[in-house]
């Protein structure tokens, strides 16, 4: 497999092309919110083709293998989901790989790498791809930081202030994509290229959250000092 660490933005859009040109599967690994999908998307619009988007988190195994019924023949056969392509060009997309019960991983890379699964053959003019998100970094934040919110807390009100928590941290996951979708769209309606539309979209999801970081500075130094937390 050939591995590269490309930056988000045109030149993960140009592999996508090529990629496609060359009949290869691809694998995108990134963060959370750096636009994956939003590229591989507009990978599908430079190509002129269609791009099939499906969160296998969110799928049961007879969601993507079919299923099964007895034919004539007394054999069994599996009727593939309406949502598999069955002609034309395009990206056919599978999202959160990594965060998806194994039941739904086995099935999806024969997909993906086989091209076939059960009784479907993926057409000729389509490029399965893949992505995973990279917790590693959000998992070592959040486990500190949801101890400390429970610890300031106390006993009493622990419940709602971690439910809180987790709310915020749902708000976060939801207008991070959605700022840098807006300021893609904008950049793009301005004239932008590509490299500058998403350039603004990393400088205004990193300014907001680095303003964030600057407005948590003074509360919590304050909580250190009155030796609430470490």
């Amino acid at each position: 497999m050939d591995m590269r660490t490309v930056t988000a933005g045109s030149r993960v859009v140009r592999l996508i092309q090529w990629a496609y040109k060359a009949d290869q599967p691809v694998l995108l690994i990134g963060k959370h919110g750096v636009g994956k999908s939003t590229l591989l998307d507009q990978a599908a619009r430079v190509l002129q083709v269609r791009c099939v988007v499906r969160d296998l988190s969110m799928m049961e195994p007879t969601d993507l293998a079919g299923i099964p019924s007895i034919g004539d023949d007394g054999r069994t056969r599996y009727a593939p989901p309406s949502f598999l392509p069955a002609d034309g060009c395009g990206l056919l997309v599978f999202e959160e790989l990594n965060r998806c019960p194994p039941y739904m991983q086995a099935p999806c890379l024969q997909l993906l790498t086989c091209r076939f699964l059960n009784d479907y053959q993926l057409p000729p003019g389509w490029l399965p791809a893949w992505m995973i998100l990279l917790g590693v970094v959000s998992a070592v934040n959040f486990a500190p930081s949801l101890a400390m919110v429970a610890d300031l807390a106390g006993a009493g009100a622990r419940s709602t202030a971690m439910g809180a928590f987790n709310a915020a941290g749902s708000l976060g996951f939801l207008l991070g994509p959605l700022v840098g979708g807006l300021a893609v769209q904008w950049a793009f309606a301005a004239g932008m290229n590509p490299r500058a539309a998403y350039a603004l979209a990393f400088l205004a999801g990193g300014g907001l959250t680095a303003l964030a970081a600057l407005l948590a500075i003074p509360p919590l130094v304050r909580l250190v000092k009155a030796g609430r937390t470490t």
